[in-house]
């Protein structure tokens, strides 16, 4: 059988909206690819993405960024996917010729979009290329920034073309991007934190702390939860809209608060309470929140295939590792401020233990560290089973928590 790992990286509008996901794909466990690897390796994103797996498991709505090499461009090889639900890239050592052209512009005619991958001097590209294609993603960090002139000149004179910042690694960078007039975003800014040094966190972020904090304690009474809720309309309506999803989807009328934290029982709600509190940091985009809930999902799923019998810790150890994004502040920080296990403090901040062993999985998962998952005692088909199952788990908590 052959392994294969897929994961996504989402891609963001200037609201920081999601409007797309690049497919981080590899079915080898070998790290040398022989000669004419690359169409075998499109053929397989294409059919294990469509085929094998579904791309609404994968991308949901959004569409899916997915590479081409030039066979499939001009012609030699079908492409057999809907236009509207994929963005096609083309590599950036790709030779450019009139075979090519012709080939891009044959398929912006059939109704797709086309992305040119990896561009880092955006004045050597070839118009012809330029005129045929709709979004130039910018490899930010081999990016010239004492040269960003060139990315104002070229909007000026492609207007119809869309730039695309990749590897946009910190808020110092989006800001840049933002600054210069990118139109979409793709990286890992949304996991580093926006430190401003000399001053404190934001008061509303101060008591998200707080709350946080007070669901942490292992002491925590039905009449404490119940105190939080009744203090903030908006975590009572989400309760309300969980109590009636699919995951309870209670037939009784629901006539108190009290009455709903008691039909979710106490261990559970200190999660969902969980969740709906990072869910409504402001100022913060929901992809974030999103991360949050896919790791700590993804590292419960793992534990429970390790044989963890109570993965509460696991869980709460994914979910938490993006506070410090969330909160602008360092893990150091947040940890400090909440009391939590000292293996969950070990797996947060060093990736250590067992825990942290899981968290460090998930996160090398998330980003496509194939060679990082490779390693793990966990078979292939395993890891994406629970990928998949996570993506549609965290669909379904978005529609409750995210309206």
């Amino acid at each position: 059988m052959t392994d294969i790992f897929v994961g996504r990286q989402p891609i963001f509008n200037q609201q920081l909206n999601v409007i797309g996901y690049e497919l981080l794909y590899r079915s080898m466990r070998s790290t040398s690819a022989p000669v004419g690897d690359g169409d075998v390796a499109t053929s397989n994103v294409m059919f294990n993405a469509f085929v094998e797996i579904g791309l609404e498991n994968i991308t949901g709505a959004q569409r899916a960024f997915i590479n081409l090499t030039r066979n499939f461009i001009t012609g030699k090889y079908p492409i057999p996917l809907p236009p509207g639900r994929v963005i096609l890239e083309v590599v950036e050592n790709i030779v450019v010729d009139n075979e090519l052209i012709v080939g891009l512009r044959s398929l912006s005619a059939q109704g797709y979009q086309i992305a040119l991958d990896d561009i880092t001097d955006l004045e050597k590209l070839d118009p012809r290329l330029v005129d045929a294609c709709h979004i130039i993603k910018v490899d930010l960090p081999r990016f010239d920034r004492s040269r960003d002139d060139q990315v104002r000149t070229f909007l000026k004179q492609h207007q119809n073309a869309r730039l695309l910042a990749e590897k946009v690694e910190t808020q110092e960078d989006l800001a840049y991007c933002k600054q210069l007039g990118f139109h979409y975003y793709q990286g890992f800014f949304l996991c580093r934190p926006n430190i401003i040094e000399g001053r404190q966190m934001a008061p509303e972020k101060m008591v998200v702390l707080n709350m946080l904090s007070r669901l942490q304690d292992p002491n925590i009474t039905f009449g404490a939860l119940e105190e939080i809720v009744v203090c903030d309309p908006m975590l009572g309506y989400k309760l309300l809209r969980l109590i009636n999803s699919v995951f309870y989807s209670v037939p009784t009328k629901i006539e108190s608060i009290r009455q709903a934290l008691t039909l979710i029982g106490l261990r559970q709600l200190r999660e969902w309470l969980t969740l709906m509190l990072l869910t409504g940091v402001p100022d913060k985009p929901d992809e974030l929140a999103v991360i949050g809930m896919m790791r700590a999902r993804m590292c419960e799923q793992i534990a429970l295939k390790k044989g963890i019998t109570r993965p509460d810790s696991y869980r709460l150890a994914g979910l938490f590792s993006i506070l410090d994004a969330l909160l602008d502040t360092t893990l150091d920080q947040v940890v400090s401020g909440i009391h939590l296990a000292d293996e969950l403090v070990a797996a947060l901040l060093n990736h250590e233990g067992p825990i942290g062993e899981v968290l460090k999985l998930t996160l090398a998962y998330e980003r496509g560290d194939w060679n990082l998952v490779e390693q793990a005692d966990l078979p292939p088909e395993i890891l994406q089973k629970i990928y998949l199952e996570t993506i549609h788990w965290t669909d379904e908590v978005k529609k409750v928590l995210l309206p």
